[in-house]
Order: C-alpha cells, then structure tokens, then sequence
C-alpha cells in the first residue's frame, strides 16, 4: 500500500485514523460528511465506506 511506503514508522491506529481523515476530506456532501464524522466517528477506514454507503 502506498500509505505504507510514505510513512513506514506510523502504528496502525494512527494510520487508520489518517485515512479515515483523507477519506472524509474527499466527501463532496457536507451533510454526509458532518453525520460520518460527528455521529458515527468511525475508528477505520472501512466503517467510514460502510456509514458513507
């Protein structure tokens, strides 16, 4: 994973919680992204995609 190679030294909760961030700085729906992020606060990447969809 690029991830990975750019930043090999990071635990895996930081990196999630890095790509969690990433993932939701790309919402363009800004309702979405407030109820993702301040309702549900996903800890990984993948429960981000799951609340999101």
């Amino acid at each position: 994973m690029l991830y990975d190679r750019e930043h090999p030294h990071r635990d895996r909760r930081t990196r999630d919680k890095d790509l969690v961030r990433r993932f939701l700085d790309g919402l363009q729906d800004e309702e979405v992204k407030f109820e993702v992020e301040y309702h549900k606060e996903p800890t990984t990447i993948d429960e981000a995609v799951y609340n999101v969809v």
